[in-house]
């Protein structure tokens, strides 16, 4: 049996980090017998229950550490039918902990380099001023190390969405934990969407993600900013839709101007993707984008700076256009897009193949029964000394 260990993944919950434990699970499910743990913040404590164990070190995540949650966990890992757990996230280390301190096989799936991602943003001279500052007040990179060092000494693998993320992370961690890379996945329609059959019919652009992350939040500032009222200059019926959770305290420092409409917490994706392209501005982030990914499965055309492609075997050209972060790249790009119909529908078709045959739910039990084969008949020893 394998116990997955996961933030909550009910029907009503949403997020890239949900999306990625639902796929996690489904194909766990398919190559093994799972015993899912879910971990919801806003479930009762005892009263009485007791602060979580000291680290040695201030813990951005304390509040994920669920008393009740973690007996449950340290009950069941206890079972001789116990392969192996797998927790998702590092905001979750704590009940990643829990599986190494009882000698079970464990495995942390960090998602990416994230130490390193806030580190770089943080000296980052593209970013603002404002920007820098709140990545240095919202992100411990000392407390993310600490997690990321932890798993590296003990885990039996750590696993990532993608091998850049993976090459980061070996290179910062020496002598590092078996790794593994564990891709991304999205549902993906069969037959193929009616879209790839349809040409772009104007100059609509949707930007979707969640708006209180900083990557989008300077993305969304950018693209509103700078970028889409040049491209309204050169197509005045341009239309353009920011979508995405709750902004909050994220919220983009840009207002909408014309043409610009901003959604908050869509109750659906899928509609839309009707007749937009979608535009990911990204300059900074590490992962890969699940939103490329859905707009792939769902027949999208696709702009995107190389960072927003990062760690996808997606081609520049072949699957997506290629943008910068200047205004004048896309501008030319939804040119390109209106101009040359039949290169978009191709373009849009390989996308669709790629997440087919690479990123989707059935393409991830691959990799998954790769990772359990690696997994089985091991039991990860623990050693207080090197914690």
């Amino acid at each position: 049996m394998i116990v997955l260990v996961v933030r909550d993944i009910s029907p009503g919950a949403v997020g890239g980090a949900v999306l990625r434990n639902r796929a996690l699970l489904a194909a766990l499910r398919a190559v093994a017998d799972v015993r899912v743990v879910p971990v919801a913040t806003g479930e009762p404590r005892p009263a009485d229950a007791p602060p979580p164990p000291d680290l040695g070190f201030r813990d951005p995540f304390a509040a994920d550490h669920h008393p009740v949650v973690a007996a449950r966990l340290a009950e069941l890992v206890r079972r001789p039918e116990v392969e192996a757990v797998v927790v998702s996230e590092s905001r979750l280390h704590r009940y990643f902990r829990i599986a190494v301190e009882a000698g079970c096989t464990a495995v942390l799936d960090l998602h990416d380099a994230e130490s390193l991602l806030w580190a770089e943003a943080a000296e980052d001279p593209r970013l603002s001023a404002e920007v820098r500052a709140r990545v240095r007040r919202e992100h411990d990179v000392a407390a993310l190390r600490a997690i990321e060092s932890y798993a590296a000494r003990h885990a039996a693998v750590v696993t990532f969405v993608s091998l850049e993320d993976e090459e980061r992370y070996r290179a910062q961690y020496r002598p590092a934990a078996a790794t593994a890379v564990v891709p991304n996945s999205v549902r993906v329609p069969a037959p193929p969407p009616e879209r790839l059959r349809r040409p772009l019919p104007g100059p609509r652009l949707l930007f979707l993600g969640h708006l209180g992350y900083i990557p989008n939040a300077d993305a969304v500032d950018r693209l509103t900013r700078d970028i889409f009222p040049a491209v309204r200059a050169a197509f005045p019926d341009a239309a353009l839709t920011v979508a995405g959770r709750v902004p909050g305290k994220g919220r983009t420092r840009s207002s909408p101007g014309a043409g610009t409409t901003l959604l908050e917490n869509p109750a659906e994706v899928e509609p839309l993707f009707d007749g937009t392209a979608l535009v990911v501005p990204l300059a900074l982030g590490s992962g890969t984008r699940l939103k490329i990914l859905e707009a792939f499965a769902a027949g999208v055309p696709v702009l995107s700076t190389a960072k927003g492609a990062e760690g996808l075997d997606a081609v520049a050209g072949t699957h997506y256009l290629g943008v910068g972060l200047d205004p004048e790249s896309h501008v030319r790009a939804v040119a390109d897009l209106l101009g040359d119909p039949a290169a978009d529908l191709r373009r849009r078709a390989a996308a669709y193949d790629l997440v087919r045959d690479r990123y989707s739910w059935s393409a991830l039990e691959e990799p998954v029964r790769a990772l359990l084969d690696r997994l089985r008949g091991r039991r990860a020893g623990y050693s207080p000394q090197r914690r």
